[in-house]
């Protein structure tokens, strides 16, 4: 009878203990699921903070428009100079002019009223475009002299190839650009601004100039590298998905206005160039805007009305 006791004894001890093991394992799972879903939520809570912080603080406010989240660069206050035919001691004097207008920064045209490169440049000897005795600047020359007295240097690089209608010819110029801005870059200048001519920027060809920012980029991933955009762009119907999409390749944009009429007032020029059809981009995407190099006295006017429209950042651009 003792014996039989024990036997049931036993089976329950043995029943309870197996009872105690499954509850245990299923309170592991429950545990482990439970840990797994506070990481996912907790995740998901995550994303959405820090997307709500990079909304608020990636996006500046600038009246009604929002500049999208980008790499960040100073706005300028930009004299250009012409480097065709100059020597280090005219572009010392001046860095010392533009510092003493409480200019930031000095511009100049890389490439004569031809296409050519008008600075000693490797990339050009390379192909046989220019002789290795030329007597032309050194861009790291231009640069240390601009440095001297506190100044940022910005690269103009006028660019035709989208003028050419051979495909072939056209990938191959695009491909010497590419070298010819990170050769810039390289060389010393804070930033390059591709410019084009009026009426270049197309859908058509809005994929070839992305590939041209992505070339440089492979060239040199360290390049600043700007797109200059004309008034008639600015104003097209399907203007917001092209600026966007070069937006998204390029450093920064840039508005070139550099073509004023002979005799034409100049702060009627830039009321008229820098209206309610192209404020909205300039204030998005804080766009430096390229003034024709004019007179001092014509450049404060034009200066004051881009500032009344709420920017600062400008640069004048010598033509060679």
């Amino acid at each position: 009878m003792n014996g039989k006791n024990l036997n049931v004894q036993y089976r329950r001890n043995s029943y309870a203990k197996k009872r105690i093991k499954v509850i245990a394992v299923i309170v592991c799972i429950v545990l482990v699921l439970l840990a797994a879903a506070f990481l996912v939520i907790g995740g998901m809570l995550k994303d959405k903070v820090d997307e709500d912080n990079q909304g608020e603080a990636g996006v500046t406010t600038n009246g009604d428009a929002q500049t999208p989240p980008h790499a960040e660069l100073p706005s300028v206050k930009g004299y250009g100079m012409s480097i065709l035919g100059a020597t280090d001691s005219a572009v010392s004097e001046k860095a010392s002019k533009v510092d003493q207008a409480d200019g930031s920064c000095i511009s100049f045209s890389a490439r004569g009223s031809s296409g050519e490169e008008i600075y000693f440049s490797s990339v050009a000897q390379s192909v046989g475009k220019q002789s290795a005795s030329n007597s032309y600047l050194k861009v790291s020359g231009i640069v240390s002299r601009a440095k001297a007295r506190g100044l940022r240097t910005s690269a103009v690089l006028p660019v035709s190839a989208l003028s050419v209608e051979d495909d072939l010819e056209r990938s191959v110029l695009l491909a010497y650009d590419a070298a010819v801005c990170a050769e810039l870059f390289r060389e010393g200048a804070d930033d390059v601004v591709i410019t084009l001519d009026e009426g270049e920027i197309t859908e058509d060809n809005i994929d070839e100039l992305i590939r041209l920012a992505q070339s440089v980029k492979n060239i040199d991933g360290e390049v600043l590298v700007g797109i200059s955009l004309s008034r008639e762009l600015l104003a097209a119907e399907d203007s917001e998905v092209l600026v966007s999409k070069l937006w998204e390749a390029y450093d920064f944009l840039a508005y070139d206005i550099t073509s004023i009429e002979e005799g034409k007032d100049a702060r009627e020029f830039a009321e008229e160039n820098i209206n309610s059809e192209v404020h909205y981009y300039i204030l998005r995407y804080n766009m430096r805007v390229l003034f024709p190099n004019v007179e001092s006295e014509d450049l404060v006017s034009m200066a004051e009305v881009l500032s009344t429209k709420g920017s600062s950042n400008w640069m004048t651009v010598v033509l060679n």
